[in-house]
């Protein structure tokens, strides 16, 4: 919110828990909608939630009107949304790299012959802007075994 208001030109209507409830989160946006027709954009973390904003987007004719902007985790679901033009873009910080970044970290530790809390570390894993299908590969993939 800090950020959004050194804009003057952005105004945020709303700013509601869905609390990770992709129904939630399509009566909020109902009810934002309903109070503010002229609605340009709608920003949230996780996209199985924000799905459901997506879908009143879609059922009130303001697809691509109404730009969707969202954070994730970078699953394949997220990836269908954006090439369907549902969601406008996904900040996508890839879970499935992260994850191989802590087990790193854990590895190097337990190799670490410093007494504990001695050795400092950091990993860093990149975000990326999924806005098309050309930006698939930033999305994960699930094995089918």
């Amino acid at each position: 919110m800090e950020v959004f208001k050194t804009d003057p030109s952005i105004k945020v209507v709303s700013s509601q828990p869905t609390n990770w409830d992709a129904t939630k989160a399509s009566d909020i946006t109902t009810n934002v909608l309903q109070q503010n027709p002229d609605l340009c954009g709608i920003f949230s973390v996780w996209g199985p939630q924000t799905v459901g904003a997506a879908q009143v987007v879609k059922n009130a004719g303001k697809k691509g009107e109404v730009k969707i902007f969202v954070a994730s985790d970078g699953q394949p679901a997220d990836c269908d949304m954006v090439e369907q033009g549902l969601f406008t873009k996904n900040l996508s910080y890839r879970a499935d790299t992260q994850g191989e970044a802590i087990a790193n970290a854990v590895l190097t530790l337990l190799q670490d012959n410093r007494p504990a809390g001695t050795t400092q570390l950091a990993y860093y894993t990149t975000n990326y802007w999924v806005s098309s299908k050309d930006d698939r590969q930033y999305c994960f993939v699930v094995p089918k075994e």
